[in-house]
């Protein structure tokens, strides 16, 4: 099945990828890399797949190849590890014609991820609390292949848009314990516009989601005896799943994740007007453990997302300023599945909850000339995240942290005779208002120590980080442009070590 989902979904996207790629012929990518944070700031906007027409107002491609690092001295996300390298290949094009657009995309990346320890699985985020971990940890390697596609029809009051992504990852170790994740990802969305008077027009899109990952654990040295625990929350572990893996077994598990999402948008037909978007994202994660030829639920998590945007716009002679609000919030329950030693279910009990909110503005001014243009941009932003784990006839371990974030970020883009450049810097502060953290000590393999306690020193830590983007593009007297572009990160936190990262690429635009 899932082999069959990656031969559709690839040939539909290649063939919008090279339909796009054979009609793009304007150099119009050095804008669009300039002006991301522009469109970025309607994000909400550009969920519905048919507004991508308002997205990009002229035809390109860009194709690149870039070496990427990230590298944390100090305090850190513990399953994340403190160092990823990786090598990126990204192509992408939109060409926007009469009756029709179309955009795509298809990309590859090898990686390595150092010192990841308590995970054993790939994708993280997508999963967490639900975390098949090991205290032993080490270095992760993984290739990922992602492919989208959009497809359009222009009417003369209406759009309708349809749009395909597909991923495909697989993560492993080469050391024991040996864990191995293959992920197979997919996303539908349909959407439409339609125009409702002279200066306003309304978008509705929904969407379905399909993820799942296969995962393993397995041991090849001869005598090797690894705990491997399934994390339930907060250091919480599952003692009736939680095993011992040895060279003569291991352990295997299915995450398989459905959910849909809904959309609606309101934006100018012109360039002057108010916007606006909300959507409303909800899920459901099971993590399977297999048992001989059938499997057992370990844990489900059931996720809701709300979010929302209200902005106006303005356009001037050669300027155009945006100011947006924005908040969301996301809520998620997880049960607990309990069973006897005869694999007969006792119980499903609801044990674990996490909210997160956040909430901000943001304002950006684009001023353009002839031969320079600049962009300035400032967001402040509040957040709110908070878990917790009941337990009967316990206090629960529940962890709180609330974050104030200011963001500055200034650009210059000049052109020459035959060639352009694009600068920018940035500096992007966050303070802890409030944090809190209560453990337990039912966690098990010292998960308080090492993994609880160290996560929310990173998070509630104060940190400022210092940015800064330079991209080069040279025109030659051939169809296609040639560009270099080197970002650098550089992050200062708080009782801590320095982290920094770098992004280095060679491009070619069309």
């Amino acid at each position: 099945m899932l082999t069959q989902k990656l031969k559709s979904i690839l040939g539909i996207v290649i063939l919008l990828n090279l339909t796009a790629s054979a009609f793009a012929q304007d150099r119009n990518a050095n804008a669009v890399d300039f002006e991301k944070e522009l469109i970025q700031i309607q994000s909400g906007i550009w969920d519905n797949p048919a507004m991508l027409g308002h997205q990009y107002n002229k035809s390109f491609t860009d194709v690149s190849l870039a070496w990427k690092q990230r590298k944390a001295n100090g305090l850190y996300r513990i399953e994340t590890g403190n160092k990823t390298s990786s090598i990126d290949f990204d192509a992408y094009s939109f060409k926007r014609r009469e009756k029709n657009f179309v955009f795509g995309r298809a990309s590859y990346s090898k990686n390595n991820m150092d010192n990841i320890k308590w995970n054993t699985v790939s994708d993280y985020s997508e999963l967490a609390p639900y975390i098949v971990a090991d205290t032993i940890g080490g270095k992760t390697y993984g290739e990922n292949y992602s492919f989208e596609g959009i497809y359009s029809l222009i009417q003369k009051k209406s759009t309708y848009a349809l749009q395909a992504k597909y991923r495909s990852s697989e993560d492993y170790r080469k050391l024991d314990p040996r864990p191995k994740s293959t992920v197979s990802d997919l996303e539908i969305k349909l959407g439409g516009t339609r125009e409702i008077n002279s200066k306003y027009m309304i978008g509705l899109y929904a969407g379905y989601h399909d993820y799942q990952q296969d995962h393993e654990v397995d041991a090849l040295r001869p005598g090797t005896g690894i705990k491997v625990f399934y994390l339930r929350g907060l250091g919480i572990s599952d003692e009736n799943f939680s095993t011992v893996v040895t060279n003569s077994g291991g352990v295997g598990n299915i995450y398989e994740k459905k959910g849909y999402s809904l959309g609606t948008q309101l934006i100018p037909i012109g360039q002057t007007g108010w916007y606006q978007s909300f959507s409303y994202k909800k899920s459901k994660l099971e993590l399977l453990k297999i048992v001989g030829t059938g499997y057992d639920i370990v844990n489900d998590l059931d996720a809701k997302e709300f979010q929302f945007t209200l902005g106006k716009q303005y356009q001037f002679t050669n300027k155009i300023f945006k100011i947006n609000s924005f908040a969301s919030y996301q809520s998620k329950t997880g049960s607990d599945y309990n069973y006897n030693y005869n694999r007969q279910l006792l119980s499903v009990i609801e044990k674990y909850s996490a909210k997160y909110l956040d909430g901000g503005f943001t304002s950006i001014l684009l001023v353009r000339g002839i031969k320079h243009s600049s962009l300035y941009q400032m967001e402040i932003k509040y957040s709110s995240d908070e878990s917790e784990y009941k337990i009967a006839n316990s206090k629960n371990p529940k962890q709180e942290v609330e974050h104030v974030t200011l963001r500055l970020n200034t650009g210059r883009n000049f052109q020459f005779s035959k060639s352009s450049l694009n600068i920018k810097l940035e500096a992007l502060a966050q303070y802890c208002i409030n944090s809190d953290l209560t453990t337990s000590s039912l966690a098990k393999g010292k998960a308080n120590e090492s993994l609880i306690v160290p996560n929310y020193e990173y998070l509630k830590s104060d940190w400022l980080s210092l940015a800064s983007n330079i991209r080069y593009d040279f025109d030659t007297k051939n169809t296609y442009g040639i560009y270099t572009k080197l970002a650098y990160q550089y992050m200062i936190i708080e009782n801590s070590k320095s982290q920094y990262s770098f992004n280095f690429a060679i491009g070619l635009t069309l």
